[in-house]
């Protein structure tokens, strides 16, 4: 079976990625909003909250700033995805590497895939919220980086399939070196991000409902896991020079 040209992986669909199953994603809110929660809110609802989750603005329920937070985030999720898509696309379409290509396709299509899902997940927790005027902010955040980490779960998968490129990869000073030292870089960095995410699913899971410790152990364990990738260096030395296979332009 012959590979697909240059041509192909640049063909509408490639660019807009999938459709249908995000739209979904994106109008249930709208579809639940309409069909169980708009009977049930009070005329004027709660659209800001203190670091408490009480209450401190209230908005008409058909008023914009109520319905963006009430129908609206996962609508917003989908365009800021297919912005995000081309924004991803657009460097490696001149890649001259086709395997590269496909890689940063599948990575916009996840990309897309958590904004709308996570979009959509906030849109609904409004409308709990709205519904009994509080908020579970430990909750909230507990969902958001469990989210964020099988995100990164499958990047992971991907890290080590990634040849030498310009434009996407884990690119540290050291990755350039060789093409050696490129995949050394990819597969130390996929296994550490997977390994990395798992636990901090786990103890995210386990954590009390805070916000302030959910964020900063979420954070804290992103930032060594990126540390140790950027200061990583076997100890030995590579006399190869670094990779022009794929230039990243044409």
């Amino acid at each position: 079976m012959q590979p697909a040209s240059p041509s192909a992986q640049s063909s509408p669909s490639w660019w807009i990625g999938p459709i249908f199953n995000e739209l979904v994603i994106a109008l249930f809110p709208v579809l639940t909003y309409y069909a169980a929660v708009s009977s049930r809110l009070p005329a004027r609802v709660a659209v800001h909250f203190n670091e408490y989750g009480i209450p401190t603005r209230f908005e008409d329920k058909d008023g914009m700033d109520a319905l963006l937070g009430l129908i609206g985030l996962g609508i917003l999720g989908f365009l800021i995805g297919k912005i995000l898509r081309l924004i991803i696309l657009l460097p490696i379409h001149f890649s001259r590497n086709e395997n590269n290509r496909q890689i940063g396709a599948k990575i916009a299509t996840y990309a897309e895939f958590f904004l709308v899902g996570l979009f959509s997940y906030l849109c609904l927790a409004i409308q709990k919220t709205s519904l009994t005027n509080t908020v579970s902010l430990g909750d909230t955040a507990k969902v958001i980086f469990i989210s964020m980490n099988i995100f990164l779960l499958l990047l992971a998968n991907v890290c080590p399939k990634i040849t030498p490129n310009k434009w996407f990869g884990i690119r540290t000073p050291y990755a350039f070196s060789s093409d050696g030292a490129w995949v050394s870089v990819q597969r130390l960095g996929g296994r550490l991000l997977f390994c990395g995410s798992l636990f901090n699913i786990l103890v995210t899971l386990l954590l009390p409902g805070s916000f302030p410790a959910i964020f900063i152990f979420n954070m804290a364990s992103l930032l060594l896991q990126a540390l140790v990738i950027l200061l990583w260096k076997p100890r030995r030395n590579r006399t190869e020079p670094p990779s022009s296979s794929d230039s990243g332009v044409c």
